[in-house]
């Protein structure tokens, strides 16, 4: 009587399966910077060369801008306005610029989630 062997490809499965999801994150991360690089009110320039990306730990990924500088204007400039609503930026000096643009870089990302996935997950195999 022959024995039958079973080998489990769970542990292969889920190690390929979150190196996809990070690299999903990655693409996402990096498609957002781009998007929203386009439309950073320029202000001198220090805001828009400000912008970075980066990979905090797996799984953890973020686009952010104005952290080396002192004064808040990048929340400013992404709010279009002072924290307590005054102050509200009513002109921005470069066309095509203007407020919200990171949030809405995010959104336009986030909105082709799938597109992502298909793009990166479809190559998962055990």
């Amino acid at each position: 009587m022959a024995g039958v062997r079973t080998e489990s490809n769970i542990p292969r499965f889920k190690k390929a399966t979150a190196d996809a999801a990070d690299l999903l994150l990655a693409k996402m991360r990096n498609d957002a910077f781009v998007l929203s690089q386009a439309k950073v009110p320029y202000e001198e320039g220090d805001l828009k060369a400000s912008g970075k990306q980066e990979r905090r730990k797996l799984h953890s990924h973020r686009v952010s801008y104005g952290e080396s500088l002192s004064d808040p204007r990048a929340a400013y400039q992404e709010r279009g306005s002072r924290r307590d609503g005054s102050h509200v930026v009513r002109n921005y000096t470069t066309a095509g610029t203007g407020k919200n643009f990171l949030k809405n870089a995010a959104n336009t990302v986030i909105g082709k989630a799938s597109m992502y996935a298909k793009q990166v997950m479809g190559g998962v195999k055990a």
